[in-house]
């Protein structure tokens, strides 16, 4: 269970958070623009920038779907 205070997630929170695979969290990154932050080696995503992140490509789907 992830704390609720935490600010920066790891890849391996974030995939367990998204329910996806490390790969597809990378491809999220490089290709889908999730937002991270580097501190020295990791790679880290900033919680409050991953449920933005979420927000806004559900609704974007949402009036995809409408169409």
């Amino acid at each position: 269970m992830i704390d609720k205070d935490r600010r920066l997630l790891s890849i391996e929170e974030t995939q367990d958070m998204l329910r996806v695979g490390r790969g597809t969290v990378w491809k999220l990154i490089k290709e889908e623009g999730l937002p991270t932050v580097k501190i020295g080696k990791r790679r880290l995503i900033p919680v409050k920038a991953l449920d933005e992140w979420i927000e806004a490509r559900t609704k974007s789907n949402e009036q995809e779907s409408d169409e």
